[in-house]
């Protein structure tokens, strides 16, 4: 298996989205607590719980825009990588890639990319993984951007990582788009 040299593809990103959630998540906060001030009445109590849970949420997102702290999935000559904050690296091998797949749900819904991986032998994929599986030896890796913007992995980063695969040999990769 011979990658191009530094090649890495990221699928998924919180931190780029953050600054957007955390200003409305404070937007909505400020709202609610506006509204247990003017409200006189049962729906106080009601915004008031919902402002001291949009608080409580707020250290959730500031601690991904912490420097240092790298919360990222992505695809290298490696295999596929998932970054927790300051934990180590859990890695599923290159070699246990079997096939990519874009799927589309049709009726306006994400299109996403698929990955089904070997889990043969004593293998057992690590947390992060696990929560990535649809089912067992079948990944969500991704949701490819639409012309709104709404997704994480471009359809750039979606070429580049098919030349990838294709070039490498890791897996294979669906040459139809299927309906969910």
């Amino acid at each position: 298996m011979t990658a191009p040299g530094g090649f890495r593809v990221v699928l998924q990103n919180p931190k780029r989205d953050a600054p957007v959630t955390l200003a409305v998540l404070v937007f909505l906060c400020a709202l609610c607590i506006w509204g247990v001030v003017a409200v006189d009445n049962f729906w106080r109590y009601v915004l008031a719980v919902l402002a001291v849970v949009l608080v409580a949420l707020l250290p959730l997102l500031v601690v991904q825009l912490l420097p240092g702290r790298e919360f990222l999935t992505y695809i290298d000559d490696r295999g596929l990588i998932v970054t927790n904050g300051k934990r180590p690296e859990e890695i599923l091998p290159a070699e246990r890639f079997r096939r990519f797949e874009v799927v589309d749900p049709g009726g306006g819904g994400p299109v996403t990319l698929k990955l089904s991986y070997s889990n043969d032998g004593d293998y057992e994929p690590s947390r992060q993984i696990r929560r990535m599986e649809e089912s067992p030896g079948r990944l969500l890796l991704a949701m490819i951007q639409d012309e709104e913007g709404g997704g994480s992995l471009s359809l750039e980063d979606l070429w580049r990582l098919r030349r990838f695969v294709e070039e490498t040999g890791v897996g294979t990769w669906s040459e139809q788009t299927r309906p969910y």
